[in-house]
């Protein structure tokens, strides 16, 4: 056989031996909230989905960006060669310059917004924002811890003790 038939049969052949993955996070009928529409592997895949950029950049999130838009920026994992604060996570809109460990933000252009964080648990419930405890910004800029269960204490302890 001579090398040009060897060639030719290679490259007939080696399509069929080639291996490729893709990763999508929807297939064909693109319908929301069908079983397929998933970020990560089947089932018994037996490996974990990773989320990752192998170049000093942040990782961001959108909502609502609309069709091959990049608005709406909801949450960044920061990442820069040097930058005291790669790692440092963001949350609020448009917050790209996270500036402590966890980062929230409740800026609206022309408005002032409170902002909380809120603990739950299946004692206190988690359907309305008058449950658990929220430790946050009001919409003046005042820092307020609050207790929004009815008859419930707040506790501080040192060494387990009262």
């Amino acid at each position: 056989m001579n090398k040009l038939t060897l060639l030719l049969c290679l490259i007939v052949i080696m399509p069929f031996f080639s291996q490729n993955t893709f990763s999508q996070s929807s297939v064909v009928p693109n319908t929301p909230g069908a079983a397929w529409n998933y970020l990560g592997w089947t089932l018994g895949t037996n490996a974990p989905v990773l989320i990752k950029n192998e170049d000093a950049l942040p990782i961001n999130f959108y909502t609502a960006s609309g069709f091959q838009t990049i608005l709406n920026q909801r949450m960044t994992i920061f990442d820069a060669t040097g930058s005291p604060n790669a790692g440092f996570v963001g949350i609020g809109l448009n917050l790209t310059a996270p500036q402590s460990q966890l980062h929230l933000d409740n800026f609206k252009l022309g408005s002032a917004a409170s902002i909380y964080t809120q603990w739950t648990n299946f004692t206190t419930g988690n359907t309305a924002p008058t449950l658990g405890l929220r430790i946050g910004i009001d919409n003046l800029g005042d820092a307020q811890i609050r207790q929004e269960q009815a008859n419930l204490p707040i506790q501080f302890m040192i060494n387990s003790a009262d």
